[in-house]
């Protein structure tokens, strides 16, 4: 009976399909009309992106192409930081890497460890005791009473 349709030799009520969609009489679903898309189950327009951007069909959404990164929201080329700093993404500035410090000249450099008292950081980021003291087998500086 009208209006049924013959999908897989079976009579079934066609689906209703919204304005921006067509009837597949094949498998009764509804298929987004062209230019729409089929985005988590919802036929909408595609967005427009621009270079050096490209669409991302599942989520509708603009992402940058490949060696840009997302910097406050804007596709940008990716900063070339100094030895031992890198790309702060939310900033767009550079920063110190894991395991270095600033010092007083702004340059990122091997942080210095957590001495105990009595003992100083050399240059290579080691903890030596200070003059008048020696380690004791725990490492902890201890008075020289040897002298």
């Amino acid at each position: 009976l009208s209006p049924n349709l013959n999908i897989g030799g079976q009579c079934q009520v066609p689906q209703s399909c919204a304005t921006n969609e067509t009837l597949n009489t094949s498998t009764n679903t509804c298929e987004c009309l062209s230019p729409n898309l089929d985005i988590s189950g919802q036929c909408q327009v595609p967005l427009s992106c621009t270079s050096p951007t490209t669409l991302n069909t599942s989520s509708n959404i603009c992402e940058c192409l490949s060696p840009y990164v997302t910097l406050n929201g804007i596709c940008q080329l990716p900063l070339s930081c100094p030895i031992n700093e890198v790309p702060d993404g939310d900033s767009g500035n550079c920063r110190c890497a894991n395991g270095f410090a600033e010092n007083e000249f702004g340059i990122c450099v091997t942080k210095a460890p957590e001495c105990g008292s009595n003992a100083t950081a050399n240059g290579e980021g080691i903890c030596q005791c200070n003059s008048g003291y020696r380690p004791n087998p725990s490492g902890v500086c201890v008075p020289d009473n040897t002298h």
